[in-house]
């Protein structure tokens, strides 16, 4: 979710800390972004300034699972506080369950559902009435087999199929996923909203074949 504002831009990721999230921070303060990582990793900001490569005065660190919904709501009044704005907003926090529908515990469906779901919903409505109504974009971002800590742990067969399927023939990179996310917040797609741009080296190709 993005809005555009006067001065110079601000944008929250939450899961941060790692992977993709890590990546889009990192493309963000290069590009002059300030920003801001929730993650629930216990981190500070000089740790985060050095996975970042920024300053305190470019990015800042917020402890949090993104299952709560007040404390989503803390961290966007504080984002504002402290940098006086708010531009772009990714929900990027996710978990990985996965499992047939008959080995998956009532609790592993909580917890993928209070983090992929509820959290993405936690932040988009804490970070609306900060951002309506200045011309605010809502697009997904759609990642095929990204090499990350969390799908390292899918087992090999999933993660061979994947890249089997793929077009390209090879699993993404969090940079990949990183650069689309930074079109998106840029001027250069002002005019596109309501799109799933897929980042899956053509994965769903092969998929929609079958």
């Amino acid at each position: 979710m993005s809005a555009a504002a006067g001065g110079g831009p601000v944008g929250l990721v939450t899961g941060g800390a790692s992977g993709i999230g890590l990546a889009i921070a990192r493309h963000w303060i290069r590009r002059g972004v300030r920003v801001a990582v929730v993650d629930r990793e216990g981190l500070d900001d000089a740790t985060l300034e050095a996975r970042c490569t920024g300053t305190v005065d470019t990015c800042r660190y917020h402890a949090a699972d993104v299952r709560d919904h007040a404390r989503a709501r803390e961290i966007v009044q504080a984002v504002v506080a402290h940098f006086g704005r708010l531009d772009y907003v990714v929900a990027n926090a996710g978990i990985t369950r996965d499992a047939m529908v008959w080995r998956m515990s009532e609790a592993d469906w909580d917890d993928v559902i209070g983090v992929n779901l509820k959290g993405a919903f936690n932040y988009a409505s804490a970070a609306a009435p900060v951002m309506r109504p200045a011309g605010v974009t809502v697009n997904v971002v759609a990642p095929g087999l990204i090499n990350t800590t969390l799908t390292k742990q899918l087992p090999e067969d999933v993660r061979e199929r994947a890249v089997n399927e793929s077009a390209l023939a090879r699993a993404g990179e969090p940079a990949d996923v990183a650069e689309a996310v930074d079109w998106l917040c840029g001027e250069g797609s002002r005019h596109v909203t309501g799109v799933v741009l897929r980042v899956d080296g053509g994965q769903m190709l092969a998929a929609k074949r079958k």
